[in-house]
């Protein structure tokens, strides 16, 4: 299954990440980085859906669509690409913690150690985020104006299981833009977290089981 999330699943952490989730192992493999702004996010997917279909048996889309809020656009470009070094790990939970504390409300202590850990490493310099910097200069040129109309790369993955999470609070993924992703394709599913903004971390309970639907999907699909 192929599953767009623009946070980490494993592994560095780009913009937006572009992974093979096996239902045979249960696991994850990744099958490339593809660095791309949050509106090329559907359109990438429906080109190597086109290339590879065969590698393609499924799709997730973590709140992101065909039509996003140029809020959560503007909040991501105000911060994304900064080069930021903290002393230590307590600095880097600290500021973390104070920046996003509204997208994860329900995060405690250990949740934000383990968010912290995972977007960030340690390097000579001190506590540094792990992800290549210059993502911001594509995603800076792609939103820079109107972007094309997404709504028929979306569709263009019809034919196989989708499955799209969207955070409650989420600034960046509009709720009727999700409604309408509801009823644009067949196969698809859509589940809203609470209590969480953009974007969820595929770890809450919600975002585990819709997942684990997802990959029973495709596996009815296969033996059928």
């Amino acid at each position: 299954t192929v599953a767009w999330s623009h946070q980490r699943i494993a592994g560095r952490t780009t913009l937006a990440n572009l992974w093979i989730l096996s239902p045979a192992r249960r696991g994850r493999t990744r099958l490339g980085k593809a660095r791309r702004s949050l509106s090329q996010v559907a359109g990438a997917t429906d080109v190597i859906a086109a290339a590879i279909p065969q590698r393609i048996p499924g799709v997730l889309l973590n709140d992101v669509g065909p039509e996003l809020n140029l809020t959560g656009i503007e909040r991501i470009a105000a911060y994304v690409g900064q080069p930021v070094v903290y002393r230590d790990w307590d600095e880097a939970i600290g500021d973390l913690r104070a920046r996003h504390g509204e997208i994860h409300p329900r995060y405690g202590d250990a949740e934000w150690q383990r968010y912290v850990r995972r977007v960030c490493k340690q390097t000579g310099r001190g506590v540094e985020f792990d992800y290549d910097l210059r993502i911001a200069e594509p995603f800076a040129a792609a939103n820079a104006g109107e972007g094309p109309d997404g709504w028929p790369f979306y569709r263009a993955l019809t034919g196989r299981p989708v499955l799209v999470i969207r955070g409650e609070h989420s600034d960046l993924l509009p709720a009727e833009a999700l409604a309408r992703m509801a009823s644009e394709i067949p196969d698809v599913e859509v589940v809203t977290v609470p209590d969480v903004g953009h974007a969820p971390d595929l770890g809450e309970p919600e975002s585990i089981a819709a997942i684990d639907r997802l990959l029973e999907r495709v596996l009815n699909r296969d033996r059928a």
